[in-house]
């Protein structure tokens, strides 16, 4: 019915290798007495270690005839919702700083939220009170899949 992955942007991290590298240089040639070329060595291992887990992770989203599943891999972490359970779910815009102190998975004033990328997510809350958010490329499409009423599933049709 829906699903999508998302990945960190390029610019994120970029961003942050580089702060990791010059962080690691500075530390490096302030703190140790080693020559400037093993700080920097060691500032491009670091930084490239940094992109590399970063490029690792991803949010994947899927909407099935019973629940979305989010998962925030390769860390596991995530939950499932069932359909049945919703109350509501709303396309919004937030602030990843200053609503939730960045991406990834947060706790916000609110609730959970998962998110990789961009200012889009949807808003889910549960019927039992409980909000998470997550981030989407296509919230406005993510609403729509759980809306649409559940069609039987086609693996558990009876095949003659």
């Amino acid at each position: 019915m829906f699903e999508e992955t998302q990945r960190f942007s390029a610019v994120l991290i970029g961003s942050l290798a580089a702060f990791t590298g010059g962080v690691s240089l500075t530390v490096n040639l302030v703190a140790s007495p080693q020559p400037w070329w093993e700080a920097a060595g060691v500032a491009v291992l670091l930084s490239l270690a940094v992109s590399g887990l970063l490029a690792l992770f991803r949010l994947r989203t899927v909407v099935d005839h019973t629940a979305i599943d989010i998962r925030f891999q390769p860390l596991g972490l995530g939950r499932r919702i069932a359909r049945d359970q919703i109350a509501t779910a709303a396309p919004i815009t937030y602030r990843a700083l200053a609503d939730f102190g960045g991406w990834g998975v947060r706790l916000g004033r609110e609730g959970w939220m998962y998110n990789m990328r961009g200012n889009r997510a949807v808003r889910i809350e549960s019927r039992d009170g409980t909000v998470t958010f997550i981030g989407s490329g296509q919230p406005e499409a993510l609403v729509v899949a759980l809306r649409a009423e559940p069609s039987s599933d086609p693996r558990s049709s009876d095949q003659r």
